[in-house]
């Protein structure tokens, strides 16, 4: 691993060309971890200098965040199986084929997205994708898909009769002492998030409010997104990720969950993905990786990387989209950032 002072500067450097306007970085290797702080948290309307109180749009790493360690858990319970059609669970769901597994490798069948009325709310969203759901093969290709998590977010809601906003602190976030994680941040915590895009829909810069629409449109609470954190929170979640499960006495999940991550389920198709992440076997993510590496991005600007055998986590929050998308600088920053720190 590079010193912290090279570290150090080439996130300088990565805000200076302009990767993002800010962010946090943790990472651990063999048990000793080291926290970065750069930049500013807003540029606009008025600049804001980035400090340890900033909480994070998490975006899609509420994928692996929640709603994967939540599906890994009934799954634990004997409540679920990785097998079992969705349509014994949804019965409106229309395809028998389609199943737990499909949804959390992107191997459903199902678009990455649809085009949805700007009025919409959640049973609009999910009838929408029941209807999808008539022509589906699954199993054939990977195409990453937001609309299978929020099935599995409504799956999870439905076998446990409570809301994932709820059940993801009481199984997740309480268990591993995340306080400053969760949906739907309150007024105490909206001036400590990074603002992301200058909304030209919303007519105003996104703070506090989940930046991904559809997760807006189902009230800020989805499979697929919506979740805020810090970056000392997800630090025990990588740290539970990389000591088999679990957080100081506290098991999150069992052993064999976690080897689902790593596992590639998906070697007869066209990726690499474990349950809910991608993952390094056959082809690493970097160079550098060892074959049990997984990696998941968000498109705030936030990633996460275990590599199981380097005994080596870390995390990037970034407000990227800040104050517009239009900048795609980080989706190659990421790699060769894993690089310069393995190199």
């Amino acid at each position: 691993m590079k010193n912290k002072l090279e570290i150090q500067n080439y996130l300088t450097d990565s805000v200076e060309r302009g990767v993002f306007c800010g962010c946090h970085v943790w990472m651990m290797d063999h048990g000793k971890s080291e926290y970065f702080i750069v930049g500013n948290k807003s540029v606009y309307p008025h600049k804001e200098i980035n400090d340890q109180q900033t909480i994070y749009d998490l975006a899609s790493l509420t994928k692996v965040i929640v709603t994967t360690p939540l599906i890994l858990k009934l799954i634990e319970k004997n409540q679920l199986s990785l097998d079992q059609p969705i349509q014994t669970i949804l019965p409106s769901f229309q395809s028998a084929q389609v199943t737990i597994e499909h949804l959390l490798t992107h191997t459903s069948g199902l678009p990455a997205d649809t085009i949805l009325p700007l009025d919409s709310q959640k049973p609009q969203i999910l009838e929408a994708i029941y209807r999808l759901s008539s022509c589906l093969e699954p199993g054939k290709q990977i195409v990453y898909s937001d609309l299978g998590f929020i099935l599995l977010g409504e799956i999870i809601e439905t076998i446990t009769r409570k809301s994932l906003a709820d059940l993801s602190k009481e199984w997740l976030f309480v268990p591993m002492e995340m306080e400053e994680t969760g949906y739907l941040p309150d007024q105490t915590w909206i001036q400590r998030c990074a603002p992301t895009e200058d909304s030209p829909l919303l007519k105003r810069v996104i703070r506090g409010t989940a930046h991904d629409r559809k997760c807006r449109m189902m009230q800020g609470v989805s499979g697929h997104a919506g979740v805020f954190s810090t970056i000392y929170d997800l630090s025990h979640y990588a740290k539970m990720l990389l000591n088999g499960g679990k957080y100081k006495k506290q098991t999150i999940l069992q052993p064999e969950s976690i080897a689902l991550l790593y596992q590639n389920r998906t070697s007869n198709v066209n990726g690499n993905r474990g349950i809910g992440f991608i993952n390094s076997d056959p082809v690493p993510i970097t160079p550098f990786h060892s074959k049990r590496a997984i990696m998941h991005t968000g498109f705030t600007g936030t990633s996460i990387m275990v590599d199981f055998d380097l005994e080596l986590a870390v995390i990037v929050l970034s407000n990227r989209i800040h104050p517009t998308r239009n900048n795609p600088l980080i989706l190659e920053w990421r790699n060769q950032f894993y690089e310069f720190l393995m190199k």
